[in-house]
């Protein structure tokens, strides 16, 4: 999971997911717009492309790597 901050979504989104594309481990990757509280989770496929999963925040990021779904209420209930 990463937290996009304005001055480095840009990046983050650019060349440092270019980078974390080439780690043939990683399976997701979950960007958090923390600002807009919206996410990006991108899912490595079968065929070994990346897609973008679509994610509801009222109900949370389903991240199945860790057998889990991340809940934004929770996630940002201190913030």
């Amino acid at each position: 999971m990463r937290s996009a901050q304005p001055n480095t979504a840009a990046h983050d989104l650019g060349e440092k997911f270019e980078h974390y594309q080439q780690s043939e481990s990683l399976r997701e990757v979950l960007f958090i717009d923390p600002e807009r509280r919206s996410p990006q989770l991108y899912r490595r496929n079968a065929a070994q492309s990346w897609e973008i999963v679509p994610v509801d925040a009222a109900v949370g990021a389903p991240l199945e790597r860790v057998n889990m779904t991340l809940s934004f209420a929770t996630l940002f209930e201190n913030v």
